[in-house]
């Protein structure tokens, strides 16, 4: 990211190196970043918040482009789509950052559930605060308390490792001392890591 410089009508140009940096030119912005929750799996649980902050944006991040396309032809809407995923966010804030200092809505999403929950955005929500944009978060879905709620398990205290691939000593270590530290332990595994010794507590 070293080098790189965005600008905005309601922005002076920045240049950056790792850290953003603003001045803003009008207290007339509207810009904002909401990150927004989608369904797992079922489009009825969408809100009719999500429908009018997804209707209001001026450009969608998305995590698969092709999976959210999906998701606003059903709501009837044809928006901009970015890609934002784990290979190349970093190289995405720059471009993000120049739509809300132009003063346009950007809403996040990811293929389900909420963003930055064990997927890609957190980087964005750490630089566009730091740069002082206003950071929504749209309430949803998120599979983690989904399935704690109903689980039948003591949710009163809980410890979420994210992704947490026990295919090595270290990770069974770890994934250990977690679990001896609160008496719910939940963790993220796909499929392939999920047999009997690679289960949630």
């Amino acid at each position: 990211m070293t080098g790189q410089s965005w600008a905005g009508n309601s922005g002076a140009a920045v240049h950056f190196s790792g850290v953003y940096y603003v001045q803003f030119c009008s207290k007339r912005c509207r810009w904002s970043l909401s990150i927004v929750a989608t369904p797992i799996g079922n489009l009825a649980d969408l809100s009719d918040r999500v429908r009018q902050v997804l209707a209001a944006a001026d450009l969608v991040a998305a995590e698969d482009t092709r999976h959210s396309s999906r998701l606003l032809q059903h709501l009837g809407l044809s928006k901009p789509l970015l890609a934002l995923h784990d290979h190349n966010e970093r190289d995405r804030v720059g471009r993000i950052l120049s739509a809300l200092a132009e003063g346009q809505q950007v809403a996040l999403i990811s293929d389900a559930g909420t963003p930055l929950i064990s997927d890609p955005g957190y980087i964005l929500v750490r630089e566009a605060r730091k740069a002082g944009f206003p950071v929504s978060p749209i309430p949803g879905p998120c599979a983690l308390v989904a399935a704690l709620s109903a689980a039948g398990l003591p949710t009163d205290r809980f410890l979420f490792a994210g992704f947490c691939r026990l295919n090595g000593r270290v990770d069974v270590q770890r994934s250990w001392n977690c679990v001896n530290r609160l008496p719910l332990w939940c963790s993220t595994n796909p499929p392939s890591n999920s047999g009997p010794d690679a289960g949630s507590g």
